[in-house]
């Protein structure tokens, strides 16, 4: 088995390598349309267009300009040193800091929960799948499986 994954790393790790300086000269020799092109080719943007406009992107920019830099913001340290304690399995459970099933278990719960409530293929408006009147329990550590 040891010489098989050593034997898997070494080839993925000659296949998929590349050299910095390689690539950097590779770029350097590139013309400028075509490292656009390429950008946008890989480029997965998060939001849509529509929800880009001159007003939110002026925001954006003034929040990243007006910004304190790290090293400016993190000068002073007011750190206390304080004993965190332990705790057992069962008091972080309790607590809601782990939850009593596995992770396996949990994505299947909601799984179940989302088929009884919509069915195989239908759709649920995101905010009335995860939202709750309350903000507590939009957000609540104790998962509920049952509905």
């Amino acid at each position: 088995m040891l010489v098989s994954q050593n034997t898997w790393i070494q080839h993925q790790s000659t296949t998929l390598y590349k050299d910095p300086f390689l690539l950097n000269q590779q770029i350097l020799k590139m013309d400028i349309s075509a490292i656009a092109d390429s950008f946008l080719r890989s480029w997965h943007p998060m939001v849509q267009m529509e929800q880009l406009s001159a007003k939110t992107l002026a925001g954006s920019l003034g929040y990243w300009t007006d910004l304190i830099p790290l090293a400016e913001r993190w000068k002073e340290s007011n750190v206390d040193l304080v004993d965190a304690g332990t705790a057992t399995i069962d008091e972080a459970r309790a607590l809601w800091y782990l939850p009593n099933e596995g992770f396996a278990e949990i994505i299947e719960g909601f799984w179940r929960e989302l088929d009884a409530r919509v069915g195989r293929g239908g759709r649920i408006d995101y905010w009335s799948w995860i939202g709750s009147d309350r903000y507590e329990e939009t957000v609540s550590a104790p998962i509920s499986l049952s509905s």
